[in-house]
This record gives structure tokens, C-alpha cells and sequence, in this order.
């Protein structure tokens, strides 16, 4: 089963306005705030996607608006476990490494706490839950470890997607204590099924 407290009510934003927004960049972006030229496109659900919050899942670290970097890799194929997670069928549960940089020492931002990174996924316009092993194996849980200024966190996440693999797979990672949000696109890989 999983558990409520990590399935998170994930944006749905169509395959076409991905486009739309770019795929972001696959450089670093040397400016820590959005371009003024920047398109801004709203979704259906009234939020706006501004064009340089979007990045690939590819591994490449961006600066964020706060000073610090921030990556996720390409997604990767998991087999989740049937007998904890319930039926799966049709399913592609994947993970991906999510790494951040917290600044230099010194970041006035102060101490990062991964556990209040909140992530939410969607493959096509399909939600996605987020995928714990709640056997005991901590592997796609968020870090409890506060990282304090200059240092780096890094950590898998994993979700199970309704929708075929090669869909378009989006990632949205925000902070409890921040406004700023950023969207990684990637392609969901082909899936394992669930083992018993």
C-alpha cells in the first residue's frame, strides 16, 4: 500500500504545452532568476509554467533561484514490489537521483532540509504516485539530514506511472518553505513488472 502522506496530488500539464515551455536547457543557466523573456503558459488548472523553470532529466545542474544547484537524472526502470504496493498492472515505476548543492558557504539562505522537498509526477497528462518501499528500505525516501550551506544532498525518488513507456514524464519539485518550483522533463523508460 502507500502511504497517503507520499502521494502527492501531481500538476497535469499536456504534452503540447511542454513544448510549448522548451525542454529547458541542457547547460547550466548562468542567471538565478527567469528570463525576462521568458514565455509564461498557464495550464488548465490556472498555474503558469515559466519557460526557464523547466529542465531535462538529464543530470545537468542548473542554479536556482535561491543560489544553490539543482539536477535530476534520467529516469530508470525499477521493479516495485507487488505484495506491498498493490496491483501495478499497466504501470511503469521508475526512479531518478535528485542532487542539490546547497549554495556556498556563507548561502544566506541557510540550511536546506530535504525533507520537505515535495515532488509530484505526470507521464502524459496521467498522475503519477509516488513509489516508497515501505519494507523497511529507505532507498526512495527524502533524506531527514539537514545540509547546511555549501554542502551537497543528493537522492533517488521513485513513482509509478500509468502510461506507456516512451511517454513524456514530468517531475515538479518544490520546497515546503519556498515559493520557487522547478519542472524536469524526461521520457519514461520501459517498465518491469511487479514481482510477487
Amino acid at each position: 500500500m502507500f502511504r497517503s502522506a507520499w502521494v502527492v496530488v501531481a500538476l497535469v500539464v499536456p504534452v503540447a504545452l511542454i513544448a510549448a515551455c522548451g525542454s529547458g536547457s541542457t547547460t547550466p543557466s548562468t542567471s538565478p532568476t527567469p528570463s525576462a523573456t521568458a514565455s509564461a503558459v498557464p495550464t488548465p488548472s490556472g498555474t503558469t509554467i515559466i519557460a526557464s523553470d523547466v529542465h531535462k532529466m538529464d543530470g545537468v545542474p542548473f542554479q536556482t533561484k535561491g543560489g544553490g544547484t539543482l539536477s535530476v537524472s534520467a529516469p530508470v526502470p525499477i521493479t516495485p514490489n507487488a505484495a506491498v504496493t498493490g496491483d501495478l498492472t499497466g504501470y511503469i515505476t521508475f526512479s531518478a537521483t535528485l542532487t542539490f548543492v546547497n549554495g556556498v558557504p556563507g548561502n544566506p539562505n541557510g540550511a536546506f532540509k530535504p525533507a520537505n522537498q515535495l515532488l509530484a509526477a505526470t507521464a502524459s497528462t496521467a498522475k503519477c504516485v509516488r513509489y516508497v518501499d515501505p519494507t523497511g528500505n529507505p532507498t526512495y525516501l527524502n533524506p531527514t539530514a539537514v545540509v547546511p550551506a555549501g554542502a551537497t544532498v543528493s537522492w533517488q525518488f521513485a513513482f509509478s506511472c500509468p502510461a506507456p513507456a516512451g511517454s513524456e514524464v514530468m517531475v515538479k519539485a518544490s520546497h515546503a518553505s519556498s515559493t520557487n518550483v522547478y519542472y524536469f522533463v524526461g521520457t519514461l523508460p520501459p517498465g518491469n513488472s511487479p514481482q510477487m
